[in-house]
């Protein structure tokens, strides 16, 4: 995932787009060493973002984000 997918992910991810119906179940243990990579589209990567780093508040986590963004960087690949 580069860094323009990742900001469209973000976009998306703080939106009041449904995503509700987006499988995330690819991504668990993608914080891994051994976590192999995946092809994923940008609203399964904003899903895994709200899930990570969204916060009952409204708030967002920066450190989980960063999280996501860094391993996504090798582990995620982005389809349209």
């Amino acid at each position: 995932m580069n860094a323009a997918e990742f900001k469209q992910a973000v976009a998306v991810a703080k939106s009041d787009v449904d995503l509700s119906a987006e499988n995330i179940d690819h991504f668990w243990g993608f914080g891994l060493p051994d976590f192999e990579p995946v092809v994923a589209s940008v609203n399964e990567v904003a899903r895994l973002i709200r899930w990570q780093a969204g916060c009952f508040d409204g708030s967002w986590d920066s450190e989980a984000l960063n999280e996501v963004r860094v391993a996504g960087r090798r582990k995620f690949v982005v389809t349209v």
